[in-house]
């Protein structure tokens, strides 16, 4: 008794430095929250919990306003969904603690993935240190390889959410709901999975492609146009065709600013969403697409994304995929071929992008050529990896050496 009694006001403690300490204003501090009261609404909980939490959100966002803006209430969305958040972790917490063991193993599984997102975000903090590791970023390649294609596709889609505001309402809104948008995968991925694939699939494939995306970011340091061009971003572009004049060199940008642009991990979770729903129905399925595109919008019109992030995010994402199936064996030609091609690919990419930028101003039929084959072989890769049919014979290597291994 005096153990759970403890460990109750440990939680209770930590939450309310959670609530007090982190800024639940920003969108992936809340949405990471908010994940666990999505999923645990979506678990059908006990009506005292439900009523709990309705009466706990608001008094943790009255909380988190008082403590930071010295007033009780800031309609603020994220802050909101935030609080709500904080509450459903808290009586996961109590009925982790609490309950019999069934309950408690229910809300572990809950708890979690949140723990996986949290972690996600501790790591976007060691990111933005990253800066001073890199002080100059490559950005002019990256813009230079844009404006080889025979425009900026980045500038002209920031000056139509300039020009026309309700367009960018639904790219803006898909960029930020992110982390809401792989839970509500999730969620639907769960209900459909076949017994050998992971009950978390979705957000497993995610938190992979975070920490490698991390990774990557080191070999191509870069921060996006609105970084790069505050001044110019989005009515200030040099014309596409004087971009070849343009003497290509690292620039120095503020070590604050995220080296976070290549490869896009806002649209390989997107592509995550979109691919893996392909076993969840049609209309899924399509909701699916119409959130990557609108996230593809969203990431160049807000200015955080060049063109070519968003498309070596495909090969990128296509490795993630195969990496992910773990009840896959590597002996597994889709598997093994999946991930030696999205690397590859890739990793050229970064290296073209950084020696090779004057190959594509030959003529924009190179560059275009090589987008087009880049998502084309990339989503023809992604066909296998993304079907969760019956295990075939080379597949079921991994489950049975688990099974040999126990029975051992």
């Amino acid at each position: 008794m005096m153990r759970k009694v403890a460990l109750s006001v440990v939680g209770l403690v930590g939450l309310l430095i959670v609530d007090t300490g982190l800024p639940l204003a920003k969108m992936y501090v809340a949405s990471s929250l908010f994940a666990a009261f999505l999923m645990y609404m979506f678990r059908k909980p006990p009506l005292i919990d439900v009523l709990a939490i309705m009466l706990l959100g608001p008094l943790a966002t009255g909380l988190h306003t008082w403590f930071w803006f010295n007033e009780w209430f800031r309609p603020r969305v994220f802050m909101i969904l935030g609080g709500y958040g904080v509450a459903a972790v808290l009586i996961l917490t109590a009925r982790l603690i609490w309950s019999e063991r069934e309950q408690g193993k229910k809300s572990a599984e809950i708890l979690g993935p949140v723990i996986a997102l949290t972690a996600v975000l501790f790591a976007s903090t060691w990111l933005n240190g990253s800066g001073k590791l890199w002080p100059q970023t490559l950005d002019l390649y990256a813009f230079s390889f844009d404006a080889s294609m025979g425009a900026n596709a980045s500038f002209w889609m920031g000056k139509m959410f300039t020009n026309h505001p309700w367009f960018g309402v639904f790219g803006t809104s898909a960029y930020h709901f992110i982390l809401i948008a792989m839970i509500l995968a999730q969620i639907a991925y769960e209900k459909r999975r076949l017994p050998q694939i992971s009950r978390t699939f979705v957000l497993e494939a995610c938190f992979v492609a975070a920490v490698l995306g991390f990774s990557f970011y080191q070999l191509y340091p870069a921060c996006g146009p609105l970084y790069a061009f505050p001044n110019d971003f989005p009515f200030g572009a040099i014309p596409a065709h004087d971009v070849v004049r343009l003497a290509l060199a690292p620039i120095s940008l503020e070590t604050h600013i995220p080296r976070n642009a290549m490869p896009s991990l806002h649209m390989t979770w997107a592509l995550l969403i979109w691919w893996n729903l392909r076993s969840c129905g049609r209309v899924l399925h399509a909701l699916g697409f119409i959130f990557a595109m609108l996230t593809m919008i969203g990431t160049l019109g807000t200015g955080e994304h060049y063109l070519i992030d968003l498309v070596v995010a495909f090969p990128f994402t296509v490795m993630i995929q195969g990496i992910s199936r773990r009840e896959l064996a590597w002996s597994a030609r889709r598997k093994w071929v999946g991930v030696v091609a999205g690397l590859t690919t890739t990793l050229v990419w970064i290296v073209l992008l950084r020696v090779g930028i004057r190959w594509f101003w030959i003529s924009p039929v190179i560059s275009w050529t090589a987008v087009a084959l880049t998502i084309g072989g990339s989503l023809y890769l992604s066909l296998p990896l993304t079907r969760f049919e019956k295990l075939g014979e080379s597949d079921k290597v991994v489950g049975m050496s688990k099974l040999v291994a126990s029975a051992g």
